[in-house]
């Protein structure tokens, strides 16, 4: 019997996920959903949610990270660095790793366990362009937090590198439900074992924090599910550079084995056209 198109072949929750700077008080940094009505961390400031449920249910992590995030009003750079995405994702994971530590999880976050994610530790060491994000996350957690943080969790220089690892390569954007922006960015386990390919059988979506992923053609069982990491859009070389610099590999799927450089330039005029086709219709109000 074969998978059919629109068919959902997984829907999970995030092992951890941030809410984008530039999102909050937009939507709420727990379900991740539209704010219609706001309720504010009354001790830090600093957290937006949509109902007291979703307050309640964030402090499980906010409780870790709440107390320090009342320094910030204190201490300008360290709001400045605050600011940033990536820090903010990795102060979570750093927390979520510790409080999940040997722990079970349940099946809202799928089969694999953070530990058995690839971290790319040799990779990482010698990239000269994540050196120094790795080192300002380092900091932020540090100095944010206390040296007594990193003592009493027992977090060591390798096994800071090793999260961050696990984190940059398996971090998913994660978009409103239209997919018209990007809100978030996020860890999911259960998704994080399919792999990619410039030819995907599978995409996925989201309704607030949750992700879908959905089969976009018939295959049949046996097939493995794979989704894209990347604009499948670009050029074959533009594609295999953005791989390699944020995932470590070349992408060897049927497209790129058998793709030049001239035809993939060629595919992306065809979905250029059709995309601007599309969009001239919807101007003119004259879709079928």
């Amino acid at each position: 019997m074969k998978i059919s198109a629109g068919s959902c072949l997984i829907e999970s929750l995030p092992f951890v996920y941030c809410l984008l700077y530039d999102k909050k008080q937009l939507f709420c940094d727990f379900c991740l959903k539209e704010l219609s009505k706001c309720y504010q961390c009354s001790r830090c400031k600093l957290m937006f949610f949509c109902s007291k449920e979703c307050q309640i249910s964030d402090w499980s992590i906010h409780q870790h990270e709440c107390k320090s995030f009342v320094k910030l009003n204190e201490n300008i750079k360290l709001k400045q660095e605050f600011k940033k995405d990536l820090n903010r994702i990795f102060l979570r994971t750093v927390i979520q790793v510790k409080l999940k530590k040997n722990e079970k999880l349940s099946d809202n976050y799928g089969l694999k366990t953070f530990d058995t994610l690839i971290d790319h530790y040799d990779d990482l060491i010698k990239d000269l362009n994540r050196l120094p994000q790795m080192q300002k996350c380092f900091h932020f957690v540090k100095d944010l937090m206390g040296e007594s943080f990193l003592t009493a969790n027992k977090l060591s220089a390798k096994e800071m590198i090793s999260i961050f690892g696990k984190l940059i390569v398996n971090t998913i954007s994660i978009s409103n439900f239209d997919l018209s922006e990007t809100i978030g960015s996020g860890i999911y386990l259960s998704v994080s074992s399919i792999d990619h390919s410039c030819q995907p059988n599978s995409v996925v979506t989201f309704n607030g924090s949750k992700i879908f992923v959905k089969a976009i053609r018939d295959f049949r069982p046996d097939e493995k599910p794979f989704i894209s990491y990347i604009d499948i859009l670009m050029p074959k070389n533009f594609r295999q550079k953005c791989l390699l610099k944020n995932y470590y590999f070349f992408c060897k799927c049927e497209r790129c084995s058998s793709e030049s450089d001239f035809v993939s330039f060629i595919f992306l005029e065809l979905q250029c056209v059709t995309v601007f086709v599309t969009l001239l219709k919807v101007c003119f109000k004259i879709v079928s």
